[in-house]
């Protein structure tokens, strides 16, 4: 069985490696998030419970998502797992990952509901993270998304996701302006990665010292860089599978 998890700056494109890795290796992907709004939307009584730390703008408890996140796994026929780190850092954040800091990581690996075997450090310049997260536009009516960053430099190379005709949703046909999401405004941007960097650093010491932590350079698209995740997983998969 794989037990991993995923850390990285906002915007380094975790949510997207760790989808793909899931499906190509049969890997459960979780996220606690959805798996917190789905008990919210079904009204069971850990939703109820979850839905009133929300409304009161408290954190939900580590305990409540992690006990979650255990039976999920449990349900599961899958081959292993991959978590996502998200720091929860302000209230309305409380949905994401229960590992995004360092007492967050404490408490997973010392409450044994969850067993995480290896960690992948996803690694981007944080001027290219600022530049793509800031260029990302939606569509007004649907919501589908376009990137118009155009990265060249210091060998990463990323095209721009535009639209096949300019101003024309490619998915509905809209042709209302594009819209950027509050969350990435270029300021709000700077924000998150600064934040990120402050938790991040005592967060990767504490798997290094578990000898947990890998680093993964992101240089360049999916295309070219989820084969080569993927072999490295499947290269160090020896050190810590379990069957």
């Amino acid at each position: 069985m794989l037990r991993l998890l995923f850390i990285g700056a906002p915007g380094v494109g975790k949510g997207t490696y760790a989808s793909r890795v899931a499906e190509s290796l049969g890997l459960l992907h979780i996220s606690s998030g959805d798996l917190l709004r789905a008990e919210v939307a079904k009204g069971s009584p850990v939703g109820a419970q979850i839905k009133e730390k929300i409304d009161q703008g408290l954190f939900v408890p580590d305990t409540l998502i992690s006990e979650m996140i255990s039976n999920h796994i449990q349900s599961s026929s899958a081959k292993g797992y991959i978590l996502m780190a998200t720091p929860a850092t302000y209230p309305k954040h409380s949905l994401y990952s229960r590992v995004g800091n360092l007492s967050q990581a404490q408490f997973v690996q010392q409450s044994g509901l969850i067993n995480i075997d290896r960690v992948y450090n996803l690694r981007q310049p944080y001027n290219v993270i600022l530049a793509k997260i800031s260029s990302r536009r939606s569509c007004a009516d649907c919501g589908f998304g376009y990137n118009y960053a155009n990265i060249n430099e210091g060998g990463i190379r990323m095209e721009p996701l535009v639209p096949k005709v300019d101003g024309v949703c490619d998915k509905c046909g809209s042709n209302k302006p594009f819209v950027t999401r509050p969350d990435d405004v270029l300021e709000t941007v700077q924000r998150r990665l600064d934040l990120y960097q402050d938790v991040t650093k005592p967060l990767e010491d504490y798997y290094a010292h578990l000898d947990k932590l890998t680093h993964f350079d992101v240089l360049g698209g999916t295309k070219q860089f989820l084969p080569k995740l993927l072999k490295l997983i499947d290269d160090e998969k020896s050190r810590y599978q379990k069957k």
